[in-house]
């Protein structure tokens, strides 16, 4: 009987690059939206990272309530806020699978503001950010694609915003920190040893 022996290429994993390609989704919280303590906030992100820094794309979306004032009373009403923005630094790596990503970013915070009554006003606001993300990868697919976890913080800066129509003045984000999950793609990745 003859004995089939796998080819090296089947069982062989490859090393983690260190140029990649990142998508995720997140859920997290941002604390400081309107009049609440916390919002809840879906994200999104793509980010590359070549060597020792990184680049990345984010966009979410989350609502607060906050009290706006519309015929001369106070309103009830709900702010919804779509924060787009783009942040780049160092890339810190302490093992082959575990990093840290950190840095300054700029977010463009769009969106408005409507009380129970129907009465709304529109904002829009470019705020400095400070990010940091602890991340790991785990389960290599067998061309080297990976799964990746991350918990990110980021601190916004000057994210007040006006809602001249309501009579109000109202910070759209001061911190958020989520969790995401995400798929890594890299691109001169290298073959390790055969497992």
């Amino acid at each position: 009987m003859q004995n089939k022996v796998a080819p090296a290429s089947a069982v062989a994993v490859y090393e983690r690059s260190d140029q990649l390609f990142t998508l995720g989704v997140g859920i997290g919280f941002v604390q400081g939206g309107g009049d609440d303590l916390v919002a809840v906030a879906p994200s999104l992100h793509i980010a590359g990272s070549y060597r020792s820094f990184f680049v990345q794309a984010t966009y979410s979306r989350y609502t607060s309530s906050f009290q706006g004032v519309a015929g001369g009373r106070v309103a009830p009403g709900d702010l919804t806020t779509n924060d787009l923005g783009l942040e780049g630094g160092p890339v810190l790596r302490f093992t082959r699978n575990i990093e840290l990503r950190g840095g300054p970013g700029i977010h463009y915070l769009v969106g408005d503001g409507t009380t129970d009554s129907g009465s709304s006003s529109s904002f829009d606001k470019v705020a400095p950010t400070l990010y940091a993300s602890i991340s790991s990868s785990f389960i290599p697919f067998r061309n080297s694609p990976r799964w990746v976890i991350a918990l990110d913080w980021r601190a916004y800066f000057f994210a007040t915003v006006g809602l001249p129509d309501l009579l109000r003045k109202v910070p759209a984000a001061n911190t958020s920190l989520a969790l995401s999950l995400g798929i890594e793609l890299p691109w001169g990745a290298r073959k390790g040893s055969a497992q």
